[in-house]
C-alpha cells in the first residue's frame, strides 16, 4: 500500500499566544494591531532574508473573492474569513502561513501536497523557533503551551492528512470508522475543518489531543493510525473491484464521459465525478490519465481557484473547459472482473 495513492496533502499547526495580551475572544482592535505587528517584527528581525518571503493580508482589507481563494487553499479557516481582526501571513513561494488572531494569536502551519508530515514539521519548527526568540508565548511548566480551546494545551500542535477515501465512503463505512478513530484520540473533519462537509470524499485526520506526547510522539501515532484507515480503503477498493458489477462499472464510466465532454458543471458535481475517477484510477482502469492530475483536480476545482479571467466566460464553463482539457485523453479500460 502506497499512502501517496490516497494523501493529498499534510498539514502541521502549532497553536500559539503571546504573554500579556489577552486572547482574540476578548482583544480589542489595538490588541490585534499589536499581535499582527509583533509576528512581523520578530519575523523581519530575525531572519533578514525571510522579511521579503512573507506578505501579509489583513481579513479587514481583503475581499471576499479573494477569502475564499485562500480557503480552498487551506491558508485561512473559516473563523479567519470571518475575523475582522484577523490576518494571514504568508510565505508567497513557501509552505508556511500564519494565522493570526484566530481562536488563538497564532497558527503557524506548514503545508505540503502529498504525504509529507515531516517535511511540514520542519517547515513549521523552523518558523516557530524563529518567533520565540523575538516573543515570549504564554507557556506553563504543567500545561505546556496555554491555549484558548484546552484540547490544545501542551504541544499546541495538530497534524493531519488529507485523504481520499471513495471505497470506504460508497459502503458506509465511515461513520463507524469516524467513531472507533475518535476513541483512540482522533478526529475527522471535511475537506475545509470543523463543521464542513467531505466533498469529493475528501476527510481530513487529524490528533485530537496534544498535551501528554511530543510532537514527534503525536507525528508517529498519525502516521501508524493513517497506515490502517488506507490499509481498510485499499482492501474495500479490491473487493468493489470484484463484486460491483456492471452498475458499478457503469458509473465509473458515465462519470468520465461527464468530466470529457460536459461545457458547464458545479463545484460539487465535480467533486463527486473526479472521485469516481480517482477510485477506477486506483482499479487500474484508466489509461492517458495520471494519478496526480486527478489528486491536482480535487483540490483546484473551487469557484476561486479559476479565477475569471473572461467575464464572458461563467465558473462553472471555465471548471469544465479545465476539466475537458485535463482528461481529452483519458480512456476507460476495464479488465476482466473475477467471477
Amino acid at each position: 500500500m502506497n499512502p501517496e495513492t490516497y494523501v493529498l496533502s499534510s498539514r502541521v499547526r502549532l497553536a500559539r499566544n503571546i504573554k500579556g495580551i489577552v486572547f482574540p475572544n476578548h482583544m480589542t482592535h489595538r490588541d490585534a494591531d499589536k499581535v499582527i505587528d509583533e509576528v512581523v517584527r520578530a519575523v523581519s528581525q530575525g531572519n533578514k532574508g525571510m522579511k521579503d518571503q512573507f506578505e501579509l493580508r489583513r481579513m479587514s482589507q481583503t475581499d471576499e473573492f479573494e477569502k475564499r481563494r485562500l480557503l480552498e487553499q487551506h491558508l485561512i479557516s473559516k473563523e479567519l474569513l470571518r475575523s475582522p481582526l484577523g490576518a494571514l501571513y504568508s510565505q508567497k513561494n513557501g509552505p508556511v502561513s500564519i494565522m493570526i488572531n484566530e481562536e488563538d494569536h497564532l497558527r503557524i502551519q506548514g503545508i505540503r501536497r502529498g504525504y509529507h508530515l515531516d517535511e511540514a514539521y520542519e517547515d513549521c519548527s523552523l518558523i516557530d523557533a524563529l518567533l520565540e526568540e523575538k516573543i515570549r508565548f504564554s507557556f506553563s511548566k504543567k500545561y505546556g503551551y496555554l491555549t484558548a480551546c484546552p484540547t490544545n494545551l501542551g504541544t499546541g500542535m495538530r497534524c493531519s492528512l488529507l485523504l481520499h477515501l471513495p471505497a470506504l465512503s460508497e459502503l458506509s463505512y465511515m461513520p463507524k470508522l469516524i467513531e472507533a478513530l475518535s476513541k483512540q484520540g482522533f478526529t475527522v473533519r471535511g475537506l475545509y475543518g470543523e463543521g464542513s462537509h467531505a466533498q469529493g470524499n475528501l476527510f481530513q485526520l487529524s490528533n485530537q489531543v496534544t498535551m501528554g506526547h511530543s510532537e514527534k510522539e503525536l507525528i508517529r501515532r498519525l502516521k501508524l493510525i493513517v497506515r490502517d484507515v488506507l490499509e481498510k480503503e485499499e482492501n474495500v477498493e479490491q473487493y468493489l473491484k470484484h463484486t460491483g458489477g456492471s452498475s458499478f462499472i457503469d458509473r465509473i464510466g458515465r462519470s468520465s464521459g461527464a468530466l470529457k465532454y460536459s461545457y458547464t458543471m458545479s463545484q460539487k458535481e465535480a467533486m463527486g465525478l473526479l472521485s469516481d475517477i480517482k477510485l477506477g484510477y486506483n482499479l487500474g482502469w484508466f489509461q492517458g490519465v495520471s494519478g496526480e492530475d486527478i489528486k491536482t483536480a480535487l483540490l483546484e476545482v473551487g469557484d476561486s481557484s479559476l479565477m475569471r479571467k473572461d467575464g464572458r466566460i461563467t465558473i462553472d464553463e471555465m471548471r469544465s473547459r479545465y476539466l475537458r482539457d485535463l482528461f481529452k485523453n483519458m480512456e476507460l479500460e476495464v479488465r476482466e472482473m473475477k467471477k
